[in-house]
């Protein structure tokens, strides 16, 4: 059986007590990541997110944008990663395309997201994962992992876990459904290929949106590596990472 929910389940029970993720000053283990990802899971399946259904996240790179990769597909549901260089109407479309009923925003686009939110035709919830004030319409992070820890929904194999968009350079973008055995089949090839170890230190400064970096994330937690995160890629602040 191949499921990146069970990549997770496994880091918790081979490195409980490793680093999992550090973000700043928020720092967890693969034990707490595990039971964090299950709550999260709990508050999304509270707004809908089961079988099939599509959860979207506009956002920077993150922990919180880590868990949510493994909470909606724990959930039962599929996570839609959209691309932060893209321009409203953009964004409408790939969210009208997805059907996606569940949007997770942070600071740096909850703007945006105001401007354009009418023109949603699917989306139910907005979900901010930042700190400070959560914006009028949203539903704060804190409140969501709030939620029962959920069961494994068990989907595997052929189950679409995420839904990634094509460039578009040719015409509008085309969702493409990756299953649960896409994703792990290639972060196993890929973490033999550049030879990743258990004690390795991951940082993620490639955008999180994107297909790369998201295979990364899989081979973190098929190594139960430490996470690490910038927001977006700068020159200083990496090498100072």
């Amino acid at each position: 059986m191949f499921a990146i929910t069970q990549l997770l389940t496994r880091a918790a029970q081979v490195n409980a007590q490793g680093l999992a993720t550090r973000d700043n000053d928020r720092q967890q283990t693969w034990s707490e990541l595990l039971n964090k990802v299950r709550c999260f899971a709990g508050g999304l399946r509270k707004l809908g997110v089961d079988s099939d259904v599509c959860a979207a996240i506009l956002a920077l790179n993150s922990d919180r944008y880590f868990e949510f990769m493994f909470a909606a597909p724990w959930a039962g549901g599929v996570f839609q990663p959209i691309n932060t260089r893209l321009a409203g109407p953009e964004v409408v479309y790939w969210l009208n395309d997805s059907e996606a009923e569940v949007l997770v925003i942070d600071a740096a686009f909850a703007p945006l997201v105001a401007q354009i939110k009418d023109q949603l035709e699917h989306v139910r919830y907005f979900v901010y994962v930042d700190e400070g004030e959560v914006p009028a319409g949203c539903i704060a992070y804190s409140e969501v992992i709030a939620a029962a820890p959920l069961d494994d929904s068990g989907r595997c194999d052929d189950d679409v876990a995420g839904l990634f968009y094509t460039g578009g350079t040719t015409g509008r973008s085309k969702g493409v459904m990756l299953s649960h055995q896409n994703l792990v089949c290639n972060a196993l090839q890929a973490m033999s290929m550049i030879s990743l170890k258990p004690a390795d230190r991951i940082l993620h400064v490639a955008p999180m949106f994107h297909i790369a970096d998201a295979f990364v994330c899989m081979m973190s937690v098929s190594i139960a590596g430490a996470n690490y995160f910038q927001p977006a890629f700068d020159p200083v602040a990496t090498m100072e990472a």
